[in-house]
């Protein structure tokens, strides 16, 4: 009786029932998502938590690293040349590579250069040197941590060089420096008056925008934003003869959670897929955002718990290690590996999708990253797409293919790369002994073996296999 009856009414009234029978699917979608995520969880997305992203970010590990150099008094007096600013001395490529400092640049693009703050400290010693500024300005100085995020605006916008790591630097005599390991900009300083006023007037734009304010005490009338050449720090890029400011102490942040939600939503377009969900807001992120409260499938920091333990009980660490994130999509996981210790992070995934990842990682405080956007398959190569400085990299390191096999099955080329282990996610529905199955087409191309493995269940997804999966070829 039944039966006939909705036929009846499918043929009679089509667009109707067509309607309803989307709406009882979404019912059955949104009843699927409240049960997984939890009420709490739906409810926090509503309420705004704009001082939530100062406790989270930069999300990115702070890298300790070692030179063999009395003191940074010894490193400046050793005759290489270098540029001595008010409170720091910046050692170019070059320069670098005569110094002992070419040591700390593993995995950095040849373009690196080194910019070490003169006052002795780590991370949390304020950026001004103590004898040559005034207490106001000590005290209202942006911490190196929220530095990190304004170097990623300006890089963002292209008005500034792009910063590969904040480091700590220890010397044989005990001092440490901070130190930023920064993208060089070959040229020479701005000589055209027009063009700097109105590079200013972008950097104003920033300012009424609420998203950095300006902390010096002299404003724009100080000699740093002294048209043409602002004392030096803006300096026509050579190659693409764009301005760039390359000096940002003079900047902290204002109304940062706004221009991160606005970033992460934008993004959402390109990186979600699959169901809506309204309670979560529609087309919501696939990875949750650290800093903000909206909703996603997934969240990157409860999925690392779980393989951090699996790390641990295998034996294997992250840290220093060089991570090839396949499927990277907002590169959020990528992220926990980078505040893990990872030394660096390559994120492989759509172009349109890629572009989305720099923003967002550049964003949530990461610097150690570069990504390529291609046309995923299991015939393409990784290898040929990789920066060069990557290339010579690629001993021991570490594989991430989370939730990437079920679209393009394993990459050929895995059995090609030399890669230490495995970061594995499987997908929904796949129980233990398929997994095991997949695993097995893959020991197959490479031999390897799981050494650990667990279920992930996070956010809006349901139960998955994860593994650590190690390679079994002989160094």
């Amino acid at each position: 009786m039944y039966i006939p009856f909705k036929q009846s009414i499918k043929k009679t009234f089509p667009h109707s029932f067509q309607k309803l029978r989307a709406f009882k699917d979404q019912c059955v979608i949104e009843g699927s998502t409240l049960k997984q995520v939890g009420v709490i969880r739906i409810l926090k997305q509503f309420f705004c938590t704009p001082q939530k992203w100062k406790t989270e970010l930069p999300l990115q590990s702070i890298r300790k690293l070692h030179v063999n150099e009395t003191s940074l008094e010894t490193l400046r007096a050793s005759g290489v040349s270098l540029k001595q600013g008010g409170h720091a001395v910046y050692f170019s490529p070059e320069s670098i590579n005569k110094t002992s400092l070419k040591n700390i640049r593993d995995y950095m693009p040849c373009d690196a250069g080194i910019k070490i703050v003169e006052r002795r400290g780590v991370i949390v010693t304020p950026y001004a040197a103590s004898d040559k500024t005034c207490l106001s300005h000590t005290y209202m100085s942006p911490s190196h941590k929220d530095l990190m995020l304004v170097h990623g605006i300006f890089s963002s916008m292209g008005l500034g060089p792009r910063l590969y790591d904040l480091v700590e630097i220890g010397f044989e005599n005990g001092d440490v420096h901070v130190a930023y390991i920064i993208q060089h900009i070959q040229g020479e300083a701005c000589l055209d008056k027009k063009k700097c006023e109105l590079f200013l007037e972008k950097i104003k734009e920033l300012e009424k925008s609420k998203i950095l304010k300006l902390i010096n005490w002299n404003g724009y009338k100080d000699m740093d934003f002294d048209c043409p050449s602002c004392n030096g720090n803006l300096i026509c890029d050579a190659e693409s003869g764009q301005l760039k400011y390359v000096d940002l102490q003079n900047f902290a942040l204002d109304n940062y959670y706004h221009y991160l939600k606005n970033i992460s939503i934008q993004a959402s377009k390109n990186s979600h897929f699959g169901q809506k969900s309204y309670l979560l807001g529609g087309e919501y992120l696939y990875q949750e955002v650290p800093g903000l409260n909206l909703g996603a499938k997934r969240s990157p920091a409860v999925r690392f718990e779980t393989f951090k333990k699996l790390l641990q009980k295998s034996g294997f660490s992250l840290e220093d290690k060089f991570v090839m994130d396949v499927g990277c999509n907002m590169g959020l996981m990528g992220a926990q590996y980078l505040k893990d210790g990872a030394a660096w992070l390559h994120g492989f995934d759509m172009p349109n999708v890629v572009s989305s990842t720099e923003k967002i990682l550049t964003a949530i405080g990461c610097t150690r990253f570069s990504t390529t956007g291609l046309t995923m398959s299991e015939d393409v190569s990784l290898i040929q797409r990789l920066p060069q400085n990557l290339k010579d990299r690629l001993e021991g390191c570490v594989i991430s293919y989370l939730a990437i096999r079920g679209h393009i099955g394993w990459i050929k080329e895995l059995g090609e790369i030399p890669w230490d282990f495995m970061l594995y996610e499987g997908h929904q529905e796949e129980d233990k002994v398929a997994s095991h199955q997949f695993i097995t087409q893959l020991s197959q191309i490479k031999p390897c073996s799981i050494v650990s493995e667990g279920w992930i269940s996070d956010a809006n997804s349901s139960p998955r296999y994860v593994a650590i999966i190690k390679s079994d070829c002989k160094k």
